[in-house]
């Protein structure tokens, strides 16, 4: 994050650009501690907010025709009308961070500074026992949403 805000202040500001997260060039993938924590995020939002996200997520599934193994371009749910992004930057996978004004002109991702964050959420994802595979956003939230849903539904005795 702090990564970021220096660029943020000493290259260019994002600020009413998001072209990065369009389908023109998005196609971010992510781990399931990633989508845990964007997950862990909408269900600290006003309800109503939190609705109006999913339905963003779950319309993007279908638009992209989004699946676990399927790469592909989308835009990103989280992508508001303003182009800026609804989750805040301690929320946001590292793909996203990683994707940076290079210069006044140019943006890309910093494969170096993405590889290097990436893999401590590989490392978080290996530690709760998981594979740490790589699917769109909305896909890999909507498996941790439902993976919260498991843990929360009851168990019938036995």
């Amino acid at each position: 994050m702090r990564h970021v805000l220096e660029v943020q202040e000493t290259v260019r500001t994002c600020a009413d650009c998001g072209l990065c997260c369009t389908e023109a060039h998005n196609s971010v993938r992510i781990v399931a501690s990633e989508a845990r924590r964007i997950a862990a995020h909408l269900a600290l939002l006003e309800p109503r907010r939190r609705a109006e996200l999913m339905a963003r997520v779950e319309g993007s599934i279908k638009k992209y025709r989004l699946t676990a193994s399927r790469k592909t371009h989308y835009t990103c749910p989280f992508l508001e009308a303003d182009m800026r992004c609804a989750i805040p930057l301690d929320v946001k996978p590292v793909a996203c961070l990683a994707f940076n004004p290079l210069t006044q002109d140019a943006c890309d991702q910093e494969p170096e500074w993405y590889a290097a964050a990436h893999e401590v959420e590989v490392t978080a994802s290996r530690v709760g026992m998981e594979e740490p595979s790589l699917k769109p956003i909305p896909v890999a939230l909507m498996d941790a949403l439902h993976e919260n849903d498991a843990r929360d539904t009851p168990r019938p005795l036995r």
